[in-house]
């Protein structure tokens, strides 16, 4: 996927509906950039308060807000 960088955020918050369990390495291979990158866009989600993550048996699980 070639997105440029003010889709990324939907795109990954489109990822995080489909599997709430997802990784930030899948994340990274599915937008093909790094885990750098990856994280911050979470980094940047969570500060906008769209998303909330935590862990649950072991797992990072990721709640997107309304």
């Amino acid at each position: 996927l070639n997105i440029n960088k003010n889709d990324r955020e939907n795109v990954v918050i489109q990822l995080i509906k489909a599997n709430p369990y997802i990784t930030y390495d899948e994340v990274s291979t599915k937008l093909n950039i790094s885990v750098a990158t990856t994280r911050r866009i979470f980094s940047i989600l969570k500060k906008k308060g769209i998303l909330v993550g935590y862990r649950k048996n072991k797992h990072d699980k990721w709640e997107l807000k309304d």
